[in-house]
């Protein structure tokens, strides 16, 4: 039997990882539109290791979720739920191009 929730690891990631896709997306619509200039260059280079830190917060939540045991989902959950929620982290894997092997070690 798995464990009860995500550990306290996996939900900082995951709260990192919003906080910065969040950040990177604002800080680039911000300089969308500004003529070029020493501070639209500043912008971008906020954006881009805003960008660069998600990655390096995926890259250690993928590394985290190979090496521990995710929560197992309620027993109440009718069969075609558990094919939703399976289906749904299948495609929310590969927006974050993660490979399907991540989540065929979880199961």
């Amino acid at each position: 039997m798995g464990p009860i929730r995500y550990t306290r690891t996996a939900r900082l990631l995951h709260w990192l990882m919003a906080g910065g896709i969040i950040t990177a997306a604002a800080v680039a619509i911000s300089f969308d539109g500004l003529p070029l200039s020493p501070h639209k260059i500043h912008l971008i280079n906020y954006h881009k290791w805003a960008g660069l830190t998600v990655l390096w917060l995926w890259v250690a939540r993928v590394l985290w979720r190979l090496t521990h045991q995710p929560p197992e989902l309620p027993v109440t959950l009718a069969a075609w739920e558990r094919r939703v929620a399976s289906s749904t982290q299948l495609q929310l894997q590969a927006i974050r191009g993660e490979p399907p092997e991540v989540h065929d070690e979880l199961q």
